[in-house]
């Protein structure tokens, strides 16, 4: 299998983590990992034929997924995957209509462009969604921090739905810290209830919360989800009080994988040195969660393998 050139693997790199450090729009780093593989067609000078391009962008993921300064790979893998089938599966079309490997190339080119260009409306897509899930005047807790989750209680609380916020304070250091505080200053200074509280709490306060809304690094096949640590409490604890629990999330973080129990989960999902340190992922499993809320629509686990078949075969 042909390799990445050394000074292709260094600018790559290079160019992954610049826009990691540089992100100011916040974007999800699935769709950088998109816009590195995207970036890696447009300087390759070596392929001369398909297969040996797919193959190296087969590399390119693999050494995205490398890459420590992402804490969690599982989205980086999940976006990788959809953005490789998405610009590929159309290949044979794009070699019927001309087999000059430079204009196949402007079309993968072009077609790498709007996937990533569908793939950043997900998040205000599945924020819009979940609007319809916020009861009035609504007590809700979040558990850990999701992008996705933020976006959508800024618009809950900008069309006057919620009533109080409660999210949890991770017991490890996290690098969202800084926008977690940031986030919750914005939505106390709206005029909303706001409290950071334990995640030893979750139980004591389960009875007087409406909703529970968590995010997700991923979504396996079986609709489990893999996101911050706690999570899989958090969900038991509200199963046990009756109240819903909502994972808002883009469907580009829909993983081909199939875990059935925590130890299942691929090491570099959960930990960021191994399996030595406190792991910063858990996986939820599906029966815990009443909806997922995503750029598709409103979607119950079950729905993930059938999404996934469709994306996947032929």
């Amino acid at each position: 299998m042909p390799a990445v050139a050394d000074t292709d693997e260094k600018m790559l790199k290079n160019f992954f983590v610049k826009k990691i450090e540089n992100n100011t729009e916040q974007v999800q780093s699935a769709i950088i990992a998109m816009e590195t593989l995207l970036e890696a067609i447009k300087i390759d000078k070596s392929s001369t034929t398909i297969m040996e391009l797919i193959d190296r962008l087969g590399n390119v993921r693999k050494l995205l997924a490398d890459i420590d300064i992402v804490p969690q790979k599982a989205s980086i893998k999940s976006g990788s995957e959809l953005f490789l089938r998405f610009t590929t599966m159309m290949i044979s079309d794009i070699m019927h209509q001309s087999s000059d490997f430079d204009k196949v190339k402007e079309a993968l080119i072009d077609r790498g462009a709007q996937c990533i260009a569908t793939m950043k409306l997900c998040r205000e897509k599945a924020v819009r969604h979940f609007q319809t899930f916020v009861p009035e005047s609504a007590r809700v807790l979040i558990h850990g921090y999701s992008r996705a989750v933020a976006d959508a209680i800024r618009l809950a609380a900008v069309n006057g739905r919620l009533k109080c916020v409660y999210q949890t304070k991770l017991s490890t250091a996290s690098t969202d810290d800084e926008e977690r505080g940031k986030f919750l200053k914005e939505i106390s200074d709206a005029g909303i209830e706001c409290y950071e509280v334990l995640s030893e709490s979750v139980a004591y306060l389960m009875e007087r919360i409406d909703v529970v809304i968590l995010g997700a690094e991923a979504v396996v096949e079986s609709g489990s989800v893999i996101s911050s640590i706690g999570s899989y409490g958090v969900a038991i604890t509200a199963d046990v009080h009756k109240k819903p629990v909502y994972v808002i999330c883009e469907s580009f973080k829909f993983m081909r994988s199939y875990p059935m129990k925590q130890m299942e989960v691929e090491q570099d999902h959960k930990y960021t040195d191994g399996d030595k340190g406190h792991p910063i992922g858990d996986l939820t499993p599906a029966k815990f969660v009443t909806l997922l809320i995503t750029d598709l629509g409103a979607l119950t686990p079950a729905a993930v393998g059938h999404h996934l078949i469709q994306l996947y075969s032929g």
